[in-house]
């Protein structure tokens, strides 16, 4: 995604969304969001947001100063961010913010040190953990309880070893 316009600073904002798509001829879009509570994204910090309604997996929504269609699809892919601070707090071990894995050491069932997180994606199938292995090689591992048993102080990786270049051999890991 693209950052948002006047995107600076960019190591205290967080991104709640994204926008999607131009809907109408009036200037609404469609907004992915990345947050558990659609309203921060009337808080983003670049653009005034308000929503209209949920559609699916996208909330309609308008901006402030787009008024047509050509206005609301130059933002199309545009990231939305909120500063750190205006998310809630979590008092909740077993919940966390993507973000906050981004860095954490990854650990083989053994504890042994094998990575770390480079980043948390999403390509429409399920969450990922984007992990740079020591050897320098980077895999993505389905964020599952089947694969990534635990998450704490370091993550732990279960089974990894079938997302490593050397044993796909052209095809996925077997089901």
């Amino acid at each position: 995604p693209k950052p948002s316009p006047q995107g600076e600073g960019l190591t205290s904002r967080i991104c709640v969304g994204m926008i999607a798509s131009a809907h109408g001829v009036k200037g609404l879009v469609k907004i992915l969001p990345f947050c558990e509570d659609p309203a921060l994204l009337e808080q983003t910090l670049d653009f005034k947001i308000t929503l209209k309604n949920s559609m699916g997996k996208y909330m309609l929504a308008e901006i402030e100063d787009v008024n047509d269609r050509t206005a609301a699809e130059a933002l199309r892919n545009t990231a939305l961010f909120v500063t750190r601070d205006q998310l809630p707090k979590i008092d909740d071990d077993d919940i966390f913010y993507f973000e906050d894995l981004i860095g954490r050491p990854c650990v083989d069932e053994s504890g042994v040190e094998i990575g770390v997180v480079k980043a948390v994606e999403n390509f429409g199938a399920g969450d990922l953990l984007e992990v740079r292995l020591n050897s320098g090689q980077e895999v993505l591992i389905p964020f599952t309880d089947e694969y990534i048993p635990d998450v704490g102080e370091t993550i732990t990786l279960r089974n990894f070893e079938q997302f490593t270049q050397t044993s796909l051999r052209g095809g996925l890991p077997p089901a």
